[in-house]
């Protein structure tokens, strides 16, 4: 709470002198005084008494009474006179002491008086400060006024600050270089502003150049903002009045990332030329317009075996050529122009003029000469103007020598019945036969410089058998393959292709030599082989069956493969043995008669069905076809035929002999009634409940129609569902009430998959009264449900109302004290879980009670409701905001930063400060704490967040302080 506004009253430091014990001890004093004046007149009478008697005699009884009488006088004068003694002293001790401590007061009393004044010397000084600030803030806008119309039109950012840090003016340009606001960025730290809070070494070097060293500093600053990377080229400079003096700092920004990136790109291009140049077989030399040589790359070197080193700024072109050669090229251009060329200079630039590849000789390092065709360009820049020359050139040593290779090859192929192709290294043909022309039908020149089988391979040719001759080719290996190609009039022939390298003396493929032979009529042939053998392969696999041969003695001489399938055995293993050693014995007899007179009769073993015994004892049940060949002289010699497994087939057919005799049984037991008709609506079977209920003997009714077992009006509905599940082929129900029994029956009808449809139905007279009577009591449940649901939404309102009651602050209806604890708590469990960043604000009402005292309580509960409408508008979900108490919220931001976090509360900040309050101006004070690992509660946490409050308000109010700072300030 700030009691700034209330006055100070002084109390003294020494409490005011009381002089009760002072008057107490002259009392006393003026009493004994008394006693001693009596005593002293009884005595005085006493003598005058004495003086008497000596006067009128001693016989006189005058001097006896007198003499009695002063004892007493004499003894109490005594007494008094020694009480009077004690009493003086202690009152002379009182005097004393009183006498040291007045003495004490007034030397106190001197300190509190200095101390006044001491303190009336401070007002002074801080009025002065107040005026003196009053003037420098006129002078800062003054100054800020001056900046805005020096900066705020340029095109580069630009702020001031002081020696502290912190800024004070902020252009709009800075603003969209740093992507900081200047709201956020005005009387904050500059660490804050240029994003170097994780640091602050960045800030230090700015501060110590500027205010310590009186220096200029400039560098890039690289950072991140709104997910995207950028670097501001930053310079900084001591702001210095006339007389030289440092009164602050100035800084400029100019965003610099597209530069940068520029330049990165640039450089890379250049690597990247660089790299092309070196990586190219050709020998690239450049030079300046005097023909000194300024550049080559690697395969120069090669060729010339000269460093670069060696020639570049040392070197001339002619260098690298023979005298006598320059010389019969200039003698050649004379001839050509009629022009006297006087120097190497003219020569390159009458080349240069007319850039085509000629042949040249290069002069090496080891004064040997090498082949190579060269060209020669001139190099201007935009303005026509010549920069030098660049030639490039190859070495054409094995070139030549292949052109003659290929010379020889030619003629030796040419003379060739064979079609025969020769490729370059590459693969491109360059040379072909005149029996390639026949083969082919394509002539020479239509297929120079092509690749040979791409332009006149078959459509359906496999891209693998392709691809595999491209690889060979590609590969400069030998490889022999067939091909389907096509000729030009879009016949085609199957061709036997051989490939083979031909190598040069450097052991590298200087050609390739394809030879072809026509073999269209003996692929042919094969195919139609191939054709007939797969075609009757596919028909035996589709069918299932497996092939099988006996010899005369009924021996297997060949089973095919998927007699494995049947039996387990391989073809291999059953060669040799009789078909009968896998057939059960009880049917052995029956198979040799069969065969027998399949033999005497000439006739096929058809749909034979043996149960056979496989290799793991498995049973398996065959179908076995089977017809006898004999051989020229009409002598048996076995049998050939196929066995099929029905194995699956069989059990089948068995189950479903199990299961017609197990539904049998069920339809006849069951209460249902149940019948079947055939798509003729007659009766196909029905059990005995159904007769039962029709009334008639089976014998009766199997094959006739339903129809006349029903009546009209029963009949009519129940044909109709009997049409409608044979055209859907879905099951469906129907209930039907037959009048003339009066009596309900349920029919539920099921289609059958030879056109007729199956019925079961069962008598529900005693289910429909249950049901009619179960309908009214649903009824009557159903309304009480309604009145139930009716009061349990209201409880549940009433409940919502009462959870909100206890979770709501009821002056400002923000979240109590209360919720704020527990949503913390909470919060903090899943930061530590999740990692997710959280934060508390702590905020302060600034003079509050000042506020109550000048307006009333009235007033300052409407200002406490303004804080939190303002508070409810910027504070959005995830964020809470929650009444802490009295004139204190509090604020947890989820899944922020402490840079983010401090945004946030400055936002708040300016929201109330921008507010058109009555009576006067509202702010408040923030304070702002983050939760990490170092935090060990939640009361920790509060607590940070409420030290930097404090801070914020001893630094002047209405501002954001962050605890991590006050920590970086210790």
């Amino acid at each position: 709470m700030d009691n700034s506004g209330d006055s100070i009253s002084r109390k003294p430091i020494i409490p005011p002198v009381e002089p009760e014990n002072i008057q107490t001890t002259e009392s006393k004093k003026v009493g004994h005084l008394a006693s001693l004046r009596l005593c002293a007149a009884g005595l005085v009478i006493s003598l005058l008494t004495i003086i008497g008697s000596l006067i009128l005699g001693s016989k006189s009884a005058v001097p006896i009474i007198a003499t009695i009488a002063l004892v007493p006088i004499f003894s109490y004068i005594y007494t008094l006179v020694n009480k009077s003694l004690q009493a003086a002293a202690q009152s002379e001790s009182r005097l004393q002491e009183l006498i040291a401590e007045n003495a004490d007061l007034i030397e106190r009393s001197a300190e509190f008086q200095q101390q006044n004044a001491e303190h009336e010397e401070q007002e002074t000084e801080l009025r002065e400060a107040l005026e003196l600030a009053e003037i420098q803030k006129a002078m800062q806008e003054h100054a800020s006024r001056r900046f805005q119309s020096l900066f705020e039109g340029l095109p580069i950012g630009a702020t001031t600050f002081d020696n502290e840090g912190t800024i004070f003016e902020w252009n709009q340009k800075m603003t969209e270089v740093m992507d900081v606001p200047a709201h956020f960025a005005i009387l904050h730290p500059l660490a804050n502003a240029i994003h170097s809070e994780d640091n602050p070494e960045v800030v230090l070097n700015i501060l110590d150049s500027i205010f310590v060293k009186g220096e200029m500093i400039a560098f890039n600053h690289t950072f991140t903002s709104k997910d995207k990377k950028k670097t501001i080229a930053l310079k900084f400079f001591p702001l210095r009045n006339k007389e030289g003096a440092i009164l602050g700092g100035i800084g400029c920004g100019i965003d610099v990332t597209e530069e940068l990136e520029t330049q990165l790109q640039i450089a890379a291009m250049a690597e990247l030329q660089r790299a092309v140049l070196d990586s190219t077989e050709y020998a690239i030399i450049w030079s300046n317009p005097q023909c000194e040589v300024i550049g080559m790359n690697r395969a120069a070197e090669e060729i010339l075996g000269f460093p670069a080193e060696e020639c570049i700024n040392k070197k001339s072109l002619a260098d690298f050529h023979l005298p006598t050669e320059i010389f019969l090229r200039n003698v050649e251009l004379e001839a050509q122009t009629g022009e006297k060329i006087d120097s190497d200079i003219e020569l390159f630039q009458y080349l240069s003029q007319n850039p085509t590849e000629s042949e040249w000789q290069y002069l090496k390092a080891d004064d040997t000469v090498v082949d190579v065709g060269m060209s020669i360009s001139a190099l201007t820049n935009s303005h026509g103007e010549l920069t030098g020359f660049l030639t490039v050139a190859k070495d054409i040593t094995e070139q030549k020598a292949n052109a003659e290779r290929l010379k020889m090859l030619s003629m030796v192929a040419k003379e060739s019945m064979n079609s025969v192709a020769i490729l370059d290294a590459s693969g491109h043909v360059i040379f072909t036969n005149p029996a390639f022309a026949r083969l082919t039908l394509f002539d020479s020149d239509s297929v120079i410089g092509k690749t040979p089988f791409e332009f006149r391979t078959s459509s359906d040719t496999s891209s693998e058998t392709l691809s595999e001759i491209k690889e060979i080719i590609r590969k400069q290996s030998s490889g022999r393959t067939e091909l389907r190609l096509i000729r030009p009039d879009e016949s085609e022939y199957w061709s036997s292709i051989t490939i083979s390298p031909v190598k040069g003396e450097s052991g590298f493929c200087t050609h390739i030599v394809i030879i072809e032979d026509d073999i269209t009529e003996k692929k042919q042939t094969q195919l139609l082989v191939e054709e007939s053998e797969s075609r009757f392969r596919d028909v035996v696999e589709a069918a299932g069956e497996y092939i099988w041969e006996v010899d005369a003695d009924f021996r297997f001489t060949y089973a095919s493969h998927k007699i494995a399938q049947v039996l387990g055995y391989a073809p291999e293993d059953v060669l040799g043995h009789s078909p009968l050693d896998f057939v059960n014995k009880d049917q052995v007899k029956e198979v040799q008669n069969l065969i027998a007179s399949s033999v005497l009769d000439r006739e096929p073993v058809t749909n034979l069905i043996l149960r056979t015994t496989g290799k793991w004892g498995q049973q398996v049940w065959q179908k076995f076809n089977a017809v006898p060949f004999f051989d020229s002289q009409n002598e048996l010699k076995g049998f050939r035929g196929t066995g099929l497994d029905i194995t699956d087939q069989k059990v089948a057919e068995d189950a479903l002999d199990a299961a017609n005799t197990r539904v049998k049984n069920i339809l006849e037991s069951i209460n249902d009634s149940f019948y079947s008709l055939n798509p003729f609506n007659q009766f196909t079977y029905i059990n005995q409940s159904a007769l039962n209920t029709i009334g008639c003997q089976l014998g009766e009714i199997i094959g006739t129609d339903i129809e006349a077992s029903h009546s009209e009006a029963h009949w009519q509905p129940l044909l109709q569902i009997l049409n409608e599940v044979r055209q859907s082929g879905e099951a469906d129900s129907i209930e039907l009430f037959n009048a003339s029994k009066a009596e309900w029956y349920d029919y539920r009808v099921y289609p059958n998959q030879d056109g007729g449809v199956s019925v079961f139905f069962q008598n529900i007279t005693d289910r429909k009264a249950i049901q009619k009577q179960l309908e009214t009591q649903m009824a009557e449940i159903n309304e009480a449900n309604v009145q139930l649901e009716i009061q349990q939404y209201k409880l549940e309102e009433a409940n919502l109302k009462l959870l909100n009651l206890a979770s709501t602050d009821g002056l400002t209806g923000l979240k109590n004290h209360k919720t704020f604890q527990e949503f913390l708590s909470d919060k903090m469990e899943m930061s530590t879980m999740t990692g997710i960043p959280i934060g508390v604000i702590l905020m302060d009402v600034d003079k509050f009670k000042s506020f109550n005292d000048d307006f009333g309580h009235l007033a300052g509960d409407e200002v406490l409701k303004g804080v939190a409408r303002t508070l409810q508008q910027c504070i959005t979900e995830p964020h809470f905001v929650a009444r802490y108490g009295g004139e204190e919220f509090v604020i947890v931001g989820v899944g922020l930063d402490k840079t983010d976090m401090y945004y946030l509360a400055d936002e708040c900040r300016i929201a109330l400060e921008d507010q058109d309050w009555p009576n006067r101006q509202v702010t408040a004070s923030f304070g702002v704490a983050m939760f990490n690992s170092d935090v060990p509660d939640k009361a920790t946490l509060i607590d940070r967040a409420d030290q930097a409050l404090y801070a914020s308000k001893e630094a002047g109010r209405n501002r954001v302080t962050q605890y991590e700072n006050l920590k970086k300030a210790a």
